[in-house]
């Protein structure tokens, strides 16, 4: 939580106008469905990104001690989601918007297919 805080929510600006790119980036990223949609993405790319095989340790990935090496794997990962190239697609190119208002599942569908996977965020290229 606190790389989401640090690389995107330090930047919400009450005071930005509804078309700063920027704060269109940060709702889109934090609308409710969309989170539901990617925090199941990003929780398999950490669990993935450290090694989890274990049920119980996929299933409570953060209940443990992080060394410097595994935050870094962690906050690298939380870095490509916030910067994934959708977030500041202009709304005249792109249907994002559209699809976020849709169910959870098919938001996540929608963003599987437009490049935001578990193999994204591990650090494969869209």
């Amino acid at each position: 939580m606190n790389y989401l805080c640090d690389l995107s929510m330090h930047n919400w600006n009450p005071h930005a106008g509804p078309n700063d790119p920027n704060q269109i980036k940060l709702k889109r990223l934090f609308t409710s469905k969309s989170i539901m949609a990617w925090s199941d993405i990003l929780k398999n790319a950490i669990c993935g990104k450290l090694d989890l095989q274990d049920s119980l340790d996929r299933t409570m990935p953060f209940y443990r001690y992080f060394d410097d090496k595994d935050r870094n794997k962690i906050k690298n990962i939380v870095e490509r989601l916030v910067n994934w190239k959708m977030w500041l697609s202009p709304k005249s190119e792109s249907d994002i918007d559209k699809n976020l208002i849709g169910n959870v599942s098919d938001v996540g569908n929608w963003f599987r297919s437009k490049g935001l996977t578990t193999g994204y965020l591990m650090g494969a290229p869209e």
